[in-house]
């Protein structure tokens, strides 16, 4: 019988559509550590999030104790999602409700970059819009040869990706979006956009605003 809690797992498959083009590609991640009691943590993109209930039952069928970090990302290909692009009618509808919100409650706070990307519609591609803590930058990337690169400034500068960090608000979280169109850092409401993974105002912007609580 096993008696400890501490590991990590992971898996991806491939989901084909009906219609046999395109599909999405599920990663699960799994983190556990000791604890005296069952504590269990779910990141998932927010058109997965109907899972978790089912999810959760499952793992408390299973588990009696540990923290278990549960991390679910989805990756649609291009047949499938209309490239992560943004829905300008629905970005204008928004700015809209915005101005009316704040012309009646002018003390209301503006939306930040990541709360407007996570807002139904505005991304043809939900689940590639950032769902982390405050304090993390996240960068999104177009195109495949800028993913290395960029995870070794992440690690550089932030230390080796971890669910620890990311719920301190101390990452660095790296992910791929067409919709980003280049490379798009973003914390908070702030963002900086650059074509170079090794542009000195990407390293500059991640600085600057790691671990800041989003303004």
């Amino acid at each position: 019988m096993i008696y400890s809690m501490t590991g990590y797992a992971s898996a991806t498959r491939e989901l084909v559509a009906a219609s046999g083009t395109g599909g999405v590609s599920v990663s699960v991640e799994l983190r556990t550590v000791n604890s005296r009691f069952l504590d269990l943590n779910f990141r998932m993109p927010e058109d997965v999030r109907v899972c978790e209930p089912t999810l959760r039952e499952m793992l408390m069928n299973k588990l009696s104790r540990g923290k278990v970090d549960i991390r679910i990302n989805l990756q649609r290909s291009e047949q499938t999602a209309n490239a992560g692009s943004i829905n300008h009618d629905a970005l204008t509808q928004l700015a809209l409700l915005e101005r009316t919100v704040l012309a009646t409650f002018p003390e209301a706070g503006r939306l930040r970059s990541g709360e407007i990307l996570r807002w139904p519609g505005v991304l043809a591609e939900t689940g590639v819009a950032p769902d982390v803590p405050e304090g993390n930058v996240v960068v999104l990337y177009s195109g495949a040869g800028s993913r290395a690169p960029l995870e070794a400034l992440a690690e550089e500068i932030a230390g080796p990706p971890s669910a620890e960090l990311e719920e301190a608000g101390q990452a660095v979280v790296v992910r791929e979006a067409q919709a980003a169109q280049g490379i798009v850092a973003i914390a908070g409401e702030r963002g900086v956009r650059v074509t170079d993974p090794a542009d000195p105002r990407l390293r500059a912007f991640i600085e600057a605003h790691l671990g800041a609580a989003a303004g």
